[in-house]
């Protein structure tokens, strides 16, 4: 192992993401908003979902908890799914 968490490597990726989409390329700390610290709109946030979907083969539509706001709360969220069985 490494010692790179599976959040961590997941925080690189939407790191990568973000910079392809929006340009963005600062630290990514859990508190950031999409909106009012990124700018993302939601439809710059449906186009990060859907290409997060694609690399990372989930689905993030329709989540319970509604649209994540915070880069946390996407994070957690891909974690959750990827715990639950197939």
């Amino acid at each position: 192992m490494d010692g790179i968490s599976e959040r961590e490597r997941l925080r690189d990726l939407l790191g990568e993401v973000l910079a392809k989409t929006t340009h963005y390329r600062g630290y990514l700390g859990d508190e950031l908003d999409f909106l009012a610290d990124l700018g993302l709109d939601s439809m710059n946030l449906g186009r990060l979902v859907m290409e997060l979907e694609e690399r990372l083969d989930l689905f993030l539509q329709d989540l319970p908890e509604g649209p994540p706001r915070t880069i946390g709360e996407l994070l957690d969220a891909i974690l959750s799914l990827r715990e639950q069985p197939q």
